[in-house]
């Protein structure tokens, strides 16, 4: 209890060194803090260990070292069954005291990390050393997307691979929920797009693929060239979403 005592406390101080203005967290420290959640210990029943084996050796059971971000996002992504989930947020060591950055798989709230092994060589399934702690936001598999797509892409929280829209994820409130005629306007506010200006095809998509919408119509609509890639603006998508979903 004292290290997540200390991990949190750490968390709120550098939460309060750094500030984006006009985003609705201050930083990444902020969002943690906010939209994650501590993990705890948790042994994996044979179910669970046997179905995150099965998915690991189905990648070769070989992860690069210090690549959290992408080990991670792979695994979740070739779960088509949606069981393993990806996690980013923050691991504190009590040998360090320094929160560090990092991602990692949940499967029923119990974590799977592949990238930190443990002192035994293997990977952490469920249990890990009492000197550690896991803080960290589940991202739905459209982030995860989003992430791949952009090849400059580091992480989620840290993303900064478009000069004119640097850290998506903290401008506006974080939500998870599912796409319908009452929150369209959120939905698409929320949304990390690659461009500020809207969305591009493979996003829209994913949005329609992950919400079982099987009749949009985008019909008459403006839309901007960025980096060689149509751009539908915002606004657009969104009369054509709410059109669609009534």
């Amino acid at each position: 209890m004292q290290l997540e005592k200390t991990f949190k406390d750490k968390l709120t101080l550098l939460s309060s060194h750094f500030r984006h203005e006009d985003f609705y967290y201050k930083n990444l420290y902020d969002f943690t803090l906010r939209e994650g959640k501590m993990y705890e210990k948790k042994n994996l029943t044979p179910e669970e260990r046997m179905f995150v084996m099965k998915r690991i050796k189905s990648l070769n059971g070989s992860f690069a070292q210090n690549q959290c971000f992408h080990n991670s996002g792979k695994l979740a992504m070739g779960d088509l069954k949606d069981k393993i989930k990806y996690v980013e947020g923050f691991v504190f060591k009590a040998e360090t005291g320094i929160p560090i950055l990092h991602a990692w798989n949940e499967i029923n709230g119990k974590v799977i990390d592949i990238t930190l092994i443990n002192k035994f060589g293997e990977f952490t399934l469920g249990l890990f050393e009492n000197d550690i702690a896991y803080r960290g936001t589940i991202f739905p598999i459209d982030y995860i997307r989003r992430m791949f797509i952009s090849k400059n892409s580091r992480s989620i929280l840290s993303d900064i691979s478009d000069p004119e829209n640097l850290w998506p994820v903290l401008k506006n409130k974080f939500n998870t929920y599912k796409l319908n005629i009452d929150n369209v306007t959120d939905f698409i506010n929320s949304y990390p797009t690659k461009y500020k200006e809207g969305f591009t095809d493979d996003e829209i998509k994913s949005i329609l693929k992950n919400n079982n919408i099987n009749n949009f119509k985008l019909g008459v609509n403006t839309c901007v060239i960025k980096d060689g890639i149509v751009v539908t603006y915002s606004r657009d998508f969104e009369r054509a979403l709410t059109l669609t979903l009534k």
